[in-house]
């Protein structure tokens, strides 16, 4: 087998079961064996199960594909924030494996494999406050606090329809996206 795909069944093996079970829950062992290599093999591949933690999060963390901004401010407030908060939850939605090993991680030594999803909100947070600043349609008084509370109410709904599913029926992320929409632009 390639040194590639004998290091993508490792990776694959170690996402999974870090999800499942939390970073500290998980050995080498374990993730070799799912992988179905020996434990030396994932050594030289990752030199240590932190070293292969922090490759996991770069190999499947989806970045947000933003290209043409400009395009975006031209939108209405209403259109412009309903993209913005698609764009997030497809984020989240892709890279739910990572948010759930996020949730179930809270030691200090891994606190940097989670700036690459910390970043991309923050990005978000910038190109919101941009638009609000240049957009004559639309008077926010705090634009940075908006785009946090915005933010956050997308990331509540993730968790909510994704991780902690608390009502029944599941809602719609985008019905409950435009009203919440219409309801901040009023």
């Amino acid at each position: 087998m390639s040194k590639e795909k004998t290091s993508k069944l490792i990776l694959k093996a170690a996402l999974n079961l870090f999800s499942k079970k939390g970073y500290n829950s998980v050995t080498t062992k374990e993730i070799a064996k799912k992988a179905q290599v020996n434990e030396v093999t994932l050594f030289r591949h990752f030199n240590s199960k932190q070293k292969l933690f922090e490759e996991v999060f770069e190999h499947y963390v989806y970045k947000p594909n933003i290209t043409n901004i400009e395009e975006l401010y031209q939108k209405t407030p209403k259109n412009f924030l309903i993209n913005i908060a698609q764009s997030l939850y497809e984020i989240f939605e892709y890279n739910s494996s990572l948010i759930k090993i996020e949730l179930k991680n809270d030691e200090t030594s891994i606190n940097d494999a989670r700036l690459p999803l910390d970043k991309f909100s923050n990005e978000l947070k910038e190109i919101i406050i941009n638009y609000l600043n240049k957009n004559q349609q639309i008077t926010i008084d705090n634009p940075e606090i908006f785009a946090i509370n915005f933010l956050s109410s997308v990331w509540g709904l993730f968790m909510n329809i994704n991780i902690i599913k608390p009502f029944k029926p599941v809602p719609k992320f985008n019905n409950c996206i435009k009203k919440l929409v219409d309801d901040l632009l009023t």
